[in-house]
């Protein structure tokens, strides 16, 4: 669902956003990239910082959508995806690896690669859940 609602948010943030929105977008990247260099690979999903500040980058990615509603779905769904994001985050051992993932997505949204994005937006939040549920595990 959060994949369904942020594919079309990211679309729409694309056609529609301005300077100001790329402005934010880097500005919530350089935030979350300095409090990852201060604290080392010790940042993790739980810390109230870390935690805001990569909700912050994810929804600067959206802001410029025009819809009221997909941010709020967007905000719910993320929040409610936080039990996975921990999980996940045990694995991540690298902070620069971390941020680089971020700043891929970053450049194709700035970019304005609608069809790129959407395809790098759903892959980076597949990951997490392919990590706390591996393919081929179903049953």
């Amino acid at each position: 669902m959060r994949t369904a609602i942020e594919i079309e948010a990211i679309r729409l943030a694309i056609t529609h956003g301005d300077d100001a929105w790329e402005a934010g977008i880097v500005s919530a990247l350089h935030q979350m990239r300095r409090h990852i260099e201060r604290t080392g690979d010790e940042f993790r999903e739980g810390a109230e910082d870390f935690d805001r500040l990569h909700k912050g980058f994810h929804t600067a990615l959206l802001a410029a959508c025009g819809s009221k509603r997909l941010l709020t779905a967007h905000s719910d769904l993320y929040d409610q995806a936080y039990r996975y994001r921990r999980v996940m985050m045990r694995s991540v051992d690298s902070g620069k690896k971390f941020v680089r993932a971020h700043q891929l997505l970053a450049d194709r949204v700035i970019g304005r690669d609608i069809q790129g994005s959407q395809a790098m937006l759903s892959a980076h939040l597949r990951s997490t859940m392919d990590f706390v549920y591996p393919p081929g595990n179903e049953s």
